[in-house]
């Protein structure tokens, strides 16, 4: 298993990217505040995603982040994220291509 941190600032909110990869699958940890938390929980597997853990903000982009991960890698995609406050559509797209970039050679 190999285990990746990032810290990412988009807009005036810094997160953190915590990514556990596995042979056959990626848990991908994402948090506000410096806290470890969890938050709404979704699970893809080929092709099949599921919220299973809802939660005030951020549980579709979980559900997306965990579908278009598990459809591009092949592999079964957890996904986390914590928000304290819903994100707007350009800060969803940079923090897709912050995990992307952690999991990407």
């Amino acid at each position: 298993m190999e285990v990746k941190e990032k810290k990412v600032k988009i807009k005036d909110k810094t997160f953190e990217i915590k990514t556990l990869i596995f042979q056959n699958s990626y848990f991908i940890f994402i948090y506000e505040d410096g806290k470890d938390r969890i938050g709404a929980l979704a699970l893809s597997i080929m092709g099949n995603t599921l919220s299973l853990f809802p939660a005030k903000f951020g549980e579709n982009f979980a559900k997306i982040l965990a579908q278009l991960i598990s459809e591009e890698l092949g592999n079964i995609t957890l996904v986390s994220i914590y928000l304290s406050s819903e994100l707007d559509n350009e800060s969803y797209r940079l923090m897709i291509k912050e995990v992307k970039g952690t999991l990407l050679p």
